[in-house]
């Protein structure tokens, strides 16, 4: 059953309408078995700036949206000014979906309207003050530990208060001094660092680098494997060569290690003493660590001895003077907490629910599917993978889920190292996905076996649903399919099993981020040893090691052979590039990041 016959159905079962019309889609030329590279057809949507934005904030900047001191204004991918191929087949919103969109914002506004009454849990009744900022999060930190920066649930508020050695600029990725002014590769796996001096950590201890090499070595432990060693390269180690010089070395040549190093922020030796590391972060930064009430915020005020305040010239005092991270997971609540003046800033929302005003980003994450290749016997077979890329209609669930957001061609978008503009996404073509099926029925492949599509509660708004439309699609093409949403505790355990059992059968409906802007960062999803992998192509690994080496034009296009090689493997399948949507209070100015980073000394408040 296909999303808008979902729908329908549904709309039909409420009353809402009195019949569902079939939808009729154009076929193109069916490819017959394994698709051949593919011509990359972009998908963009237009940007209108405010008319009447007060002067200063009427630029568009591509990777940080201004923030319009209006009702957001937003574009729908096909409206008038909009750039797509003509080659792309054009879709028209059927009366039932028109009519579930229109019941779903009344519904939204309600809740809104509802929810504005009382504060949520860890939510100001008061709202912010001309010194204090409240930030309404999506997700609670696992561990308040300073490998949690390398994850979507701990990068919006880490930086605040560990600091790395290498910041790097939000919009272009360019590797910035931050605990280190300087550094030079002075051996093909060697690179020097040149230390900040006159910086102390919250807790009084002074930053120098051998503390700095204990921080490093601690983080990328081999024993700790922490999801930072399966996507930030080859393994590091560090050494004081001087009080304020340090280096590092790798096993093999890595020439992009200090944009690496932005990955792992500096913590003070004393919480791994104490033991309380995962539990309390001290560092350097423009903020310190108050208070961690778990299920609902995160609070810190600021470091008045922050090197920054002298080092910057133009910063002589930190405006936001305390700040809480509240966590909830409902987007409804985080977006009536700033309608409320509860909160300041309240993030990945609907565009609907971006109110008082909206600011847009593009993001650096990929929507993804992850099949059980490597030991599911059914998966196992690359035809039934493909019939199941071809045959989930991904097209329509991006249009209808995913708000502004583009299909994905490959895991990593445009501008990142290795993004290849040869490719494209997977065709939707169930006729041909049956026919892979049959063929591989008949070579005796068990076509019987379950499948399960599973999901982490609160990844995405209508996860719920989503994955119920992507069970019933995978049904129609005769799987034996169900779905489930799973806390996130479980979901991270069966993440990283390896070997997955035989007989799980899962397809995972994840998301990947690529912050570092190289394929390198990506690689955990598909090299035989990658702790999320769940395929081995001794060739593509190969690809994959031969462009960690290298640099430049050559990165570039040996990463790139290795996402051609990876898309005819169908064993993780590019669904959406999302779009980013923040709601921001009136009384505050913020030009929110694509990275999602929550940067305190990047707010101030308005007149």
């Amino acid at each position: 059953m296909g999303i808008d016959a979902l729908r329908g159905q549904e709309l039909h079962d409420h009353g809402l309408v009195a019949g569902h019309a079939s939808r009729h889609r154009d076929r193109a030329d069916r490819p017959q078995s394994q698709h051949p590279r593919r011509t990359h057809r972009s998908l963009r949507w237009s940007q209108r700036p405010p008319d009447a934005a007060p002067e200063g904030i009427r630029r568009l900047i591509p990777v940080a949206a201004v923030i319009r001191r209006r009702r957001c204004r937003l574009s729908h991918p096909l409206e008038k000014g909009s750039s797509m191929s003509s080659s792309h087949t054009l879709r028209t919103r059927r009366p039932a979906v028109r009519a579930l969109r229109m019941l779903a914002a009344v519904i939204s506004v309600g809740a809104v309207t509802a929810l504005s009454a009382c504060a949520p849990p860890g939510l100001d009744e008061s709202g912010g003050t001309q010194e204090r900022v409240t930030v309404s999060l999506a997700q609670e930190p696992r561990s308040m530990g300073s490998w949690a920066a390398v994850s979507d649930e701990g990068s919006p508020w880490i930086y605040n208060i560990e600091e790395p050695l290498v910041m790097r600029d939000a919009e272009t990725g360019e590797a910035l001094p931050g605990l280190a002014v300087s550094w030079e590769q002075t051996d093909p796996t060697a690179w020097t660092f040149q230390l900040r001096e006159n910086v102390t950590f919250h807790d009084g201890t002074p930053f120098d680098a051998e503390v700095a090499a204990a921080a490093l070595n601690w983080t990328w432990k081999p024993e700790n494997n922490y999801p930072l060693l399966q996507f930030m390269g080859p393994q590091i180690t560090a050494e004081a060569s001087g009080e304020h010089e340090l280096v590092i070395t790798t096993p093999e040549e890595d020439p992009i290690l200090p944009s690496r190093l932005f990955f792992s922020p500096i913590f003070s030796p004393k919480t791994l003493e104490d033991g309380t590391y995962e539990t309390t972060p001290v560092g350097t930064g423009p903020y310190s660590f108050v208070s961690w009430e778990r299920g609902q915020y995160l609070d810190v005020e600021a470091n008045p001895d922050w090197w920054g305040l002298e080092a910057d010239s133009d910063q002589t005092a930190l405006t936001v003077q305390s700040a809480r991270f509240a966590f909830n997971a409902d987007p409804a609540v985080r977006a009536s907490a700033v309608q409320a003046a509860n909160a300041d800033i309240g993030v990945q929302l609907q565009p609907a629910q971006c109110l008082p005003a909206c600011a847009k980003t593009g993001s650096v994450e990929t929507i993804l599917l992850r099949l059980d290749a490597e030991t599911n016997p059914m998966l196992k077979d690359v035809r039934v993978r493909q019939a199941i890329a071809e045959g989930l209609d991904l097209s329509g669930l991006v249009e209808q889920y995913v708000p502004e957001g583009a299909r994905a061609s490959q895991l990593i978008r445009e501008g990142v190292t290795g993004y290849n503009p040869d490719l494209e996404p997977y065709p939707h073509d169930v006729e041909h996905a049956k026919e892979l099926l049959d063929e591989a029925r008949a070579d005796g492949v068990d076509l019987s076996l379950p499948l399960r599509v599973v999901a982490r509660t609160g990844f995405v708004d209508q996860g719920g649903e989503i994955i119920q439309v992507l069970q019933a699609q995978l049904a129609e093409l005769g799987f034996d399919a169900t779905s489930a949403l799973t806390e996130n505790s479980q979901l991270q355990a069966g993440l990283r099993e390896k070997p997955a059992s035989p007989d799980r059968g899962w397809v995972l409906l994840y998301s990947h981020s690529n912050q570092l802007g190289d394929m390198s960062a990506t690689t955990g999803w598909f090299t035989c040893d990658g702790s999320v992998s769940t395929m081995c192509d001794p060739e593509l690994d190969a690809l994959t090691e031969q462009a960690m080496a290298t640099s430049g034009d050559e990165r570039q296009e040996l990463f790139a052979a290795a996402a051609e090689r990876l898309w005819g493997d169908y064993s993780v399948i590019p669904v959406a590039q999302p779009a980013r949507f923040n709601a921001i209070s009136e009384s505050i100015d913020w030009e929110a990041r694509n990275d999602g980073l929550v940067l305190l000394t990047e707010i101030t408040r308005g007149a």
